[in-house]
């Protein structure tokens, strides 16, 4: 595949449009160059390679990417893609229309198959929300204190506190800017003050508190190193924009290469920060989620699955609900 475009003027259209000489025999590679050409046509959209099964693993999915933008592809999509000419141009054809989709409308995210397209909504918790959540737990409080001393539960169970650190890994995956990163780094901060006072202390909780300082402190250095990548990529971004002002085709050309370059070297480092992290157990040891590997080779968008995202409807990010099916 010589070129993939959008549309020679650079307006997005519903179809993606090729050039008069293009041929192509190898069909997985032509996946592969149009996925990286929609990443770069549509940079408010991320589009990630994911399989599920059934509605709550897609809730979960959809919960772990969190707000913004996302077009979950299923792998059984591209291999239907890449059987050939006909199913390569529906594909093209079905990938720009959800798209555009998804840019025009309140929907967060669209779960495409071989034969359907599920979208979904994604809620943040409302402050109302959290204000009912605490006076629920303070109700449930009183209620324990005036029960009889028989009746009533430890005041301090072991292992009571939660000690895992893989929803700010995820935090910090999902980022994509600088504002957002800041504010995680604010948030470890926090946290890591607050486990201080257990970590130098001779309860049973605190090697578990230790043990989560560390992990965040890691993740500290890995939001540093987000930050300078998500600057580089800007700066690439306004140079290329200058070029393409100037009407320096060269430079502007080389100057997109090397901004698909930074950010897909953004998206392997997020995908290895999403894998990482503590997750608590009954035994508090350390346990990692595995990412599933993308069934198209050199796929060059990340893979993520329902099992890895480690969020459930209804946890402290949000709130997911399901919406229409598209017709493909």
């Amino acid at each position: 595949m010589s070129h993939v475009r959008a549309a020679a003027d650079g307006m997005q259209q519903d179809m993606l449009i090729l050039q008069e000489d293009w041929r192509q025999t190898d069909w997985t590679r032509a996946v592969n160059q149009v996925l990286s050409s929609l990443c770069d046509s549509f940079p408010a959209v991320t589009i990630v390679t994911g399989s599920v099964q059934g509605e709550d693993a897609l809730r979960q999915l959809a919960a772990g990417l969190g707000s913004g933008k996302h077009l979950v592809i299923d792998p059984s999509f591209l291999e239907k893609m890449a059987c050939g000419s006909e199913e390569f141009q529906k594909g093209c054809a079905t990938l720009m229309r959800l798209l555009r989709t998804l840019q025009a409308s309140d929907i967060t995210g669209v779960y495409v198959t071989g034969e359907q397209a599920q979208s979904w909504k994604y809620f943040e918790k409302s402050p109302a929300a959290e204000q009912m959540e605490k006076a629920r737990q303070l109700l449930h409080r009183f209620a324990e204190m005036n029960k009889p001393a028989e009746q009533k539960k430890p005041m301090f169970p072991v292992n009571l506190r939660n000690y895992s650190t893989k929803n700010k890994y995820h935090r910090l995956a999902r980022a994509v800017n600088v504002s957002q990163v800041h504010l995680l780094i604010s948030d470890i901060n926090g946290t890591i003050n607050s486990l201080q006072g257990e970590a130098i202390s001779s309860g049973g909780n605190a090697a578990q508190a230790r043990r989560a300082i560390r992990s965040l402190r890691t993740l500290l250095q890995r939001a540093t190193r987000k930050i300078s990548r998500l600057q580089a990529e800007q700066l690439i971004s306004a140079k290329k924009k200058r070029a393409e002002r100037e009407q320096k085709q060269e430079e502007a050309g080389r100057l997109r290469q090397a901004q698909k370059e930074q950010r897909r070297k953004r998206q392997r480092a997020d995908a290895v920060t999403a894998n990482s992290g503590i997750v608590q157990n009954k035994r508090w040891k350390y346990a990692y989620d595995a990412f599933s590997k993308a069934e198209v080779p050199a796929c060059p968008i990340p893979a993520a699955s329902a099992d890895n995202m480690g969020v459930t409807e209804g946890a402290a990010d949000g709130m997911v609900a399901l919406g229409p099916e598209i017709a493909l």
